[in-house]
Formats: structure tokens, C-alpha cells, sequence
């Protein structure tokens, strides 16, 4: 880790959804990149990551599926689609042996305990 450290405010209470519309907290919604330097590898992989998912597609259909771990405005059939690779650090060997590459750098991530192929439909509503 680097030098940089989150500091909760006083009185701060932790929410599982953070949006703009009902956060009344004083963190941040979102944080610099350089506060996990740890991520760094799925930055630099980003693109073959990206690549791995569009060929899954190209030869599977689109990774369609509901979010069952949301809330359910997310979970419509028309929104988010999840397809778990890791689950609270329970490995899902079913789907990881379709992100051989994505599953290699989740796999460096220290103390990773979610990895999942997360894809917002382009006609959310």
C-alpha cells in the first residue's frame, strides 16, 4: 500500500450503495486510483481483459444475466448483467474456465474476494 490512507469522518457510516441521489456522507463517491496501487494490474490489462470478455460473446451470445446481490432497479432483465468468477473468495471454477486470462490477474490481487464480469446494458432503464 502506499502512504495514502482513507480516514473515515467522524460519525461516517458505510453504505453498500453509494449515488449521488441519497448519500449524505462526506466520503467520496469515488477514489484516486493511487490509493490501491494493488489494481494497478487489472489498469495495465485492461484491454486484453476487455478483449477475453468480446470474444466469450462472439462465440457465446451476450453475457446476460440478473444481479441478484442489487438492488432491484439494478436487476432488471433489461440492465446489469453479472457473470461471478470469485464470490467472497470462493472460486467459481464453472465460469472462470471462460476468463483463463481475467481470472490470471484477478489471481494477483491480493486479498481479492470479488471477481466478476459486470456489464450495464447501453439500453439500461
Amino acid at each position: 500500500m502506499s502512504d495514502n490512507k482513507i480516514i473515515l469522518p467522524v460519525n461516517e457510516k458505510l453504505q453498500v450503495f453509494i449515488r449521488e441521489s441519497n448519500y449524505e456522507g462526506e466520503l467520496p463517491c469515488f477514489y484516486h486510483e493511487n490509493l490501491f496501487p494493488e489494481l494497478q494490474v487489472l489498469i495495465k490489462n485492461w484491454k486484453a481483459i476487455r478483449d477475453e470478455v468480446l470474444e466469450f460473446e462472439s462465440m457465446n451470445g451476450v453475457i446476460k444475466g440478473r444481479n441478484n446481490y442489487s438492488s432491484p432497479e439494478l436487476s432488471s432483465d433489461n440492465s446489469w448483467s453479472n457473470f461471478y468468477l470469485e464470490n467472497f473468495m470462493w472460486r467459481i471454477h464453472r465460469n472462470r474456465k471462460y476468463f483463463q486470462f481475467t481470472c490470471s490477474v484477478l489471481d494477483k490481487i491480493p486479498n481479492c474476494t470479488l471477481g466478476v464480469i459486470s456489464i450495464l446494458s447501453a439500453d439500461a432503464t
